[in-house]
């Protein structure tokens, strides 16, 4: 029996053992904040990423800055350019400030109704309370971080270090994810001799018929990565490198896609970038269907 025939027959057998039920999370993922196995990486691009992890480079995961009370709404330029202005202007607020009252609690007070005002004009929400907690997503948007699922395709999109992968948790719930993520990869390691940890670049979403209003998601390349937790000037901090140098086609998806529409996803080989991959499978796709 040649090389060749034993390959394709080890194939065969290792198809019929995948799960290509809906239960599966490689074909029907769903993206949960809360999970302590997934940490969603913002404000870069897939090529970028794919680059620098396939150079060698480790990059550290990057939290969110606990907010310090401001709406980040509140930081845009439109804001504080209104804001100086009507403090030139508003009665109210010159009258407080001649009293010449510079206790901490009233001057915060008044520079607060000063702030609701701007507010009201730019017509933004009005704010519950005197503290407000701003969510990952508005800290991250005052910050001038896009927290949006879909990354940039252009590299020259993207602001922000070259070393970092910037995620969109602020520090006490991305070390409770981060530790676990650590501890469970470790663990996979030594009792299976398996790497567990992947990145998914890009998600492909599909429904199983044109009459099917159930929508499924599914990573279209899978990376596997290690991550390494390292002590930073008094703080852990985590690190992300590649465990291997290939991506792997999702092999449930590139099956399923196979066995209901005849679409035989390319190897990632045939593509240069993540990013060219992505069209090539959009337009074997649209060519598919029509």
């Amino acid at each position: 029996m040649s090389q060749e025939l034993v390959s394709q027959t080890i194939k065969k057998f290792q198809d019929k053992l995948l799960d290509l039920s809906a239960r599966n999370k490689l074909l029907n993922f769903k993206f949960s904040e809360k999970a302590r196995t997934q940490i969603r990486i913002v404000n870069d691009a897939p090529d970028r990423i794919y680059k620098r992890l396939n150079d060698g480079r480790k990059l550290v995961l990057e939290t969110l800055p606990e907010p310090d009370g401001t709406p980040p709404d509140e930081n845009s330029e439109q804001f504080q350019q209104l804001l100086i202005e009507i403090r030139s202007t508003d009665e109210q607020y010159q009258s407080a400030i001649a009293n010449d009252d510079e206790r901490p609690e009233n001057l915060q007070a008044i520079e607060r109704l000063l702030r609701d005002k701007v507010r009201a004009k730019l017509k933004l929400p009005k704010l519950i309370g005197s503290k407000i907690s701003p969510t990952p997503q508005q800290q991250a948007q005052g910050l001038g971080i896009n927290p949006a699922y879909d990354l940039p395709s252009s590299v020259t999109e993207v602001r922000g270090s070259s070393s970092v992968l910037q995620t969109l948790l602020f520090p006490k719930e991305f070390e409770r994810k981060a530790s676990g993520l650590s501890t469970g990869v470790r663990t996979s390691i030594q009792e299976t001799g398996r790497n567990t940890l992947y990145l998914a670049f890009g998600m492909l979403e599909w429904f199983e018929s044109e009459s099917s209003d159930v929508r499924f998601i599914s990573p279209l390349l899978l990376y596997p990565v290690s991550i390494e937790r390292k002590p930073v000037r008094g703080q852990y901090r985590y690190f992300i490198k590649a465990y291997e140098d290939e991506f792997e086609v999702n092999p449930c998806l590139r099956e399923r896609l196979r066995r209901d529409f005849g679409i035989e996803l390319p190897d990632f080989q045939e593509a240069s970038s993540p990013d060219a991959y992505f069209r090539k499978v959009a337009q074997l796709i649209e060519e598919g269907i029509t």
